[in-house]
């Protein structure tokens, strides 16, 4: 990289101080002896060689890699827009308005979906509720029973496993409804898709 320094190699000649009229160098501001200023000297020299030796460095010098990145992206960008089909695709169709049938189905999953979950809610309830009673009963007997130890726990067993017993059957149709409930929720996925891509279909 060919850049003009003739600006670094000064000619170093004397001047006079007008007060002590003692040697000064040309480049000196002050002088050494009393300390008065220099005469002022006119920079046009020495600002065009900076102006141009500036101008000279921003012509020769490379470009960073913040600018050879941004010209990549930009390159990178005009290529895909370049290969980037100009027709619509076959398959796509102009957005319209979901149908009345898929608004009808997709209401009525909901209700039924809700549904379920009450009747899941009221089945545990019913286990929950059974199973405490007959739990609650089974002590009350046991502590209410005078007799010895044998005698209060079979007192003790009968509520328990006959209550308890005919608790375990919402068992049934709690597994049912989870099963319902599964298969309510695929449903209304599956109607949501259809609306979601309904151009598409």
């Amino acid at each position: 990289m060919a850049l003009s320094l003739s600006s670094n190699h000064t000619v170093h000649s004397t001047d006079t101080c007008d007060h002590c009229q003692t040697a000064l160098e040309i480049t000196a501001r002050f002088c050494g002896e009393c300390g008065a200023p220099g005469r002022p000297r006119h920079s046009h020299h020495s600002s065009s060689d900076n102006r141009n030796f500036a101008q000279s460095f921003a012509a020769h010098r490379t470009p960073g890699p913040m600018h050879q990145s941004a010209d990549h992206a930009s390159g990178v960008k005009t290529q895909l827009l370049q290969r980037a089909p100009q027709k619509v695709p076959t398959f796509a169709k102009p957005k319209n308005e979901v149908s009345q049938e898929l608004k009808e189905e997709l209401a009525k999953l909901i209700v039924l979906l809700a549904r379920e979950r009450i009747f899941l809610y009221m089945h545990c309830g019913i286990f929950l509720t059974a199973n405490l009673f007959g739990f609650y009963v089974a002590m009350r007997c046991y502590n209410g029973y005078i007799g010895d130890e044998m005698t209060k726990l079979i007192m003790a067993l009968t509520p328990l496993l006959f209550i308890n017993a005919v608790a375990l059957a919402c068992l049934a149709p709690i597994k049912g409804t989870k099963r319902e409930i599964a298969r309510l929720k695929e449903q209304l996925t599956d109607v949501k898709f259809r609306i979601e891509y309904r151009n598409v279909f």
